[in-house]
């Protein structure tokens, strides 16, 4: 069921719906966990990267224009080559809020078509991650009435030039069904953790 976004406060990431935070597709995931040995200055700088990367990208699909960069030019040419599984582009960077089995989360669609949700990456250092955040940004997708993804794709940076990991067919109703089990195990914790908070 779609749910509308009162507020998203996006230095912190957190999504507000009906004057409460709802979990985002990247807390459910506790993808924080994956980087706990990584230096936070290399993490920032890294994060810095990755949102110069992802305004780049949006203004590039917004406007058509390469501005002449390297990276940009070879966006065209990878976005031309997997046309067929990219479709029509609806929306990039599309914040969206659901309740499915009467558990609520958002997330924000780095790309969203008529046949997929894609996801932009400064690197592929955790794809199994990355397909389930996929999977997330889906269901808020078909949730929305947005799309009905028969596609997961990351467009990835790769020795400055960009790659990119499809999925199709069963491997999506896998992932799905894995992001799910995630999602209620973020919901047991919070219940859990409320219990002993209260005793």
């Amino acid at each position: 069921m779609k749910l509308e976004i009162e507020h998203f406060d996006t230095i912190n990431h957190k999504y507000y719906c009906d004057g409460r935070e709802i979990p985002s597709v990247t807390r459910i995931l506790d993808t924080n966990k994956f980087y706990t040995n990584i230096d936070k200055n290399v993490l920032a700088k890294a994060a810095a990267k990755g949102s110069m990367l992802h305004q780049d990208v949006a203004y590039y699909l917004e406007t058509g224009d390469t501005m002449n960069e390297p990276l940009l030019d070879n966006l065209a040419v990878t976005i031309d080559k997997i046309k067929l599984y990219i479709g029509n582009i609806i929306d990039n960077e599309i914040s969206l809020a659901a309740e499915v089995k009467g558990m609520q989360y958002a997330g924000t669609i780095d790309i969203v078509t008529d046949t997929a949700v894609i996801e932009i990456k400064s690197n592929m250092t955790n794809k199994k991650l990355y397909w389930l955040q996929l999977a997330g940004y889906s269901i808020l997708a078909k949730e929305n009435s947005i799309a009905k993804p028969k596609n997961f794709i990351i467009l990835y940076v790769k020795n400055n030039n960009w790659d990119y990991a499809i999925a199709t067919g069963r491997e999506l109703k896998e992932y799905e069904k894995v992001f799910m089990l995630h999602l209620q195990k973020f919901y047991l914790q919070e219940q859990i953790d409320k219990y002993f908070n209260t005793l």
